[in-house]
């Protein structure tokens, strides 16, 4: 019997670890199918986070859509007036998970989503660790939001 050879070339790019799994799996899918992502604010922490670590992460339209990955930088669309930035973001993260498109490279992700075959609407290079940031960031306003609630009257 043929003995098979699982390691990967040192040219090819590496698949994702189990905390990676577990990040895009728990942290980014479950929260988009629980619907919550309405409350997301892209707001002055983020802007300062992302200004801090140079990273670029902005939308555009798909006819703006760079080909090719640039360290630091994702560019995203935003299909709908009613669909804010965060929503946007985190709906293309769970797609790009969803359809297998997020590659491990080193220290920095490789991420994107297309819409249907050829259309890119999200790309990006970026550090698994702020890309990871951002969204904790992201899912530290919904447990205020929580929390709020619990305190207040309204389910009382």
């Amino acid at each position: 019997m043929r003995q098979m050879n699982y390691t990967l070339k040192s040219t090819e790019k590496g698949l994702l670890n189990g905390d990676d799994l577990c990040f895009f799996y728990y942290d980014v899918f479950n929260i988009n199918e629980e619907s919550v992502t309405n409350i997301f604010e892209w707001d002055d922490e983020i802007t300062s986070y992302l200004d801090e670590q140079k990273l670029k992460m902005e939308e555009c339209d798909k006819q703006q859509m760079p080909n090719e990955y640039q360290d630091n930088k994702l560019f995203f669309t935003i299909d709908s007036s009613k669909e804010s930035k965060s929503q946007a973001f985190l709906r293309h993260l769970r797609n790009a998970f969803a359809h297998m498109n997020i590659q491990r490279e080193g220290d920095y992700y490789l991420l994107k989503d297309k819409s249907g075959s050829t259309s890119t609407t999200m790309i990006g290079k970026i550090k698994c660790q702020c890309l990871k940031k951002v969204c904790f960031l992201l899912l530290g306003q919904r447990e205020e939001v929580y929390t709020n609630i619990e305190k207040s009257d309204i389910i009382k």
